[in-house]
């Protein structure tokens, strides 16, 4: 959907209240639940999933310019450093938007894993979207914010919302919070990359005709007729059988988990990376110093944020 630009009035109060530079965090996320409903029309998939924050972060620093356009650095590597970054293109659109002339540093610091079912790149992209909003005065509208977000990705809107938990419908973009209580997981990335376009093509191959059975209709009912849930009560996800086919390391690192002692494990989103939620702090925390000693696997202990 496109949107006109601001009146020139509302974008000169904006450049006059604006900042230099901005740091922020950008969490990651795991999908508590996520349901596949069948194929849209536009290729996308209908989805009701649950989205839950992670206090697992990406750092960046936005910095006003005075040369034009839009550059971006990954000191420690783990993103592109070109405008194919999905935080470039969420300040381009922010720019093209607003009319302001892009003149900005985008200085990103890269700890949740690349392409591995936590979100890392919508999380970036929301940021950006929010911190520029906040340098150049507020000049978008929440509601334009979602837009641009829904241009960028599925999983962008739900990071625009300052909240822990949300059930994201249609292709995952139409945002309700929920309230889930907190809790300790412990990540487990595998270290390879999953495609989740991949993931969804296998998974269309596999299922064939979208039918639901009837325990997976009762989770979906759950999940959209309460406000408060269970977070061990809502593990499931539909890409997960497609995607233990070719990576049946996931199964394992599951049943590792299980072995040290988490109520539930579950992989996130497309992959690969697995979650184990905790009941018990002290468990989490000596499961993490297990798999950190005996594992070669990326492990991070988390909770919600």
């Amino acid at each position: 959907m496109q949107t006109a630009p601001l009146p020139v009035l509302r974008i000169k109060k904006a450049l006059e209240d604006m900042r230099d530079e901005i740091r922020l965090e950008a969490p990651a996320k795991i999908n508590l639940a996520l349901h596949v409903l069948g194929k849209r029309p536009d290729g996308y998939h209908d989805l009701v999933t649950v989205f839950h924050r992670l206090n697992l972060c990406d750092e960046l620093r936005l910095v006003r310019t005075r040369s034009a356009g839009i550059s971006i650095r990954c000191p420690q590597g783990g993103a592109p450093e070109g405008p194919e970054n999905l935080a470039c293109r969420a300040a381009a659109l922010f720019f093209e938007r607003t009319g302001v002339p892009p003149a900005l540093s985008i200085e990103l610091h890269k700890s949740i894993p690349t392409a591995a079912g936590l979100g890392g790149g919508s999380s970036d992209a929301a940021s950006v979207l929010l911190g520029l909003n906040r340098l150049y005065g507020e000049p978008l509208a929440f509601e334009v914010l979602t837009e641009i977000g829904m241009e960028l990705g599925a999983d962008v809107p739900f990071f625009l919302w300052e909240v822990t938990s949300a059930v994201g419908e249609g292709r995952g973009d139409r945002i309700r919070p929920v309230t889930i209580p907190d809790g300790t997981y412990v990540l487990v990335n595998p270290g390879f990359p999953v495609s989740t376009a991949w993931a969804y093509e296998s998974l269309d191959r596999t299922r064939g005709k979208y039918e639901l059975t009837n325990t997976q209709n009762a989770l979906i009912r759950q999940i959209l007729n309460y406000s408060s849930l269970q977070a061990g009560a809502l593990l499931h996800n539909d890409l997960e059988e497609a995607t233990l086919k070719r990576f049946p390391i996931i199964s394992q690192i599951e049943q590792t988990l299980l072995g040290l002692g988490c109520d539930a494990a579950l992989m996130s989103g497309s992959g690969p990376t697995v979650f184990g939620h905790f009941s018990s702090r002290s468990k989490a925390e000596e499961a993490y110093r297990t798999l950190k000693r005996e594992s070669a696997f990326s492990c991070f202990l988390t909770r919600s944020c």
